[in-house]
């Protein structure tokens, strides 16, 4: 086999199970909007977690009804640095915890 088409079968294969790892694992450690405070200005989870919703999003969030699957990913907005994601209708927005999750 030719060194390259070495290196892309590799790339591949690697970027295949990258992939369905991360997807494994968001399905493993999925959380629950438990209750939307003060129409969608902050949302809390399953964990007892509390996020303060970016103000332009906000109006994503008011809409927002219990219980709905959501993962929550780095954002890259130094202000608001969680991306938060309804699984069910796949509408992200921004926030940032205002309460640390329960310690069992």
């Amino acid at each position: 086999m030719h060194p390259i088409r070495a290196i892309s079968a590799l790339v591949v294969f690697a970027t295949t199970v990258l992939y369905s790892t991360v997807s494994t694992t968001a399905e493993k450690s999925s959380i629950s909007l438990e209750q939307n405070i003060q129409n969608g200005a902050e949302l809390m989870f399953s964990d007892g977690s509390i996020y303060e919703i970016a103000p332009a999003d906000r109006s994503k969030t008011v809409f927002w009804l219990t219980p709905i699957e959501v993962t929550i990913e780095p954002s890259g907005d130094p202000n608001y640095p969680s991306k938060i994601t309804n699984m069910r209708t796949k509408v992200s927005v921004n926030g940032k915890m205002i309460k640390a999750p329960k310690t069992t």
